[in-house]
């Protein structure tokens, strides 16, 4: 969801910026001859353009850092970013403020992305594995000051959780784009 919604709105300027940051080649006469003779096609090779250079930059951050630029661009109002407890993790709600009851999980927006993509890339990097890799761990205790558990478990219900809370996301953006 999140590297689609990026570069589907590859063109805000944000974005843009991004992907066109590292674009320090030449292009020939004949390059913007042929992008020109396109006609209608013209847009659709600068969209595939800008999404290239988000591909080569902005895709291959973590994932926490990439929802914390989708609400920087399309909810700044989100308080996404902040320590703020706003996720349940029981439910996957997103609320005005939530107490904190399990230490070991990071309640703030970002911070429970970051937490739930780290356990998919134990699954899919690790081998299988219900054990945070080094590095997710490292991340979270750096970022968010939080001791990760040492394995975790995924079952349908907890599936249903990141539904609830990825719905929870879309909604946010949508509301305040």
């Amino acid at each position: 969801m999140v590297d689609a919604t990026i570069l589907g709105n590859c063109r805000e300027d944000d974005f843009s910026g991004r992907a066109l940051k590292n674009s320090t080649g030449n292009v020939t006469e004949a390059e913007l001859l042929r992008l020109l003779m396109r006609g209608d096609g013209l847009q659709d090779a600068l969209t595939k353009r800008l999404q290239n250079g988000l591909r080569s930059s902005v895709i291959r951050e973590r994932h926490s850092r990439k929802l914390q630029l989708l609400f920087q661009v399309f909810a700044p109002n989100g308080n996404a970013d902040t320590g703020i407890p706003r996720v349940n993790p029981s439910t996957g709600a997103i609320v005005e403020k939530h107490k904190v009851q399990d230490k070991q999980i990071p309640h703030s927006i970002v911070g429970y992305a970051d937490w739930l993509y780290s356990r998919r890339n134990s699954i899919v990097h690790g081998a299988g594995t219900n054990r945070f890799l080094d590095n997710d761990r490292v991340q979270i205790k750096n970022h968010y000051k939080i001791d990760l558990k040492k394995t975790f478990k995924i079952s349908v219900g907890s599936i249903m959780i990141a539904q609830v809370y990825y719905l929870n996301v879309a909604k946010i953006l949508k509301c305040e784009a």
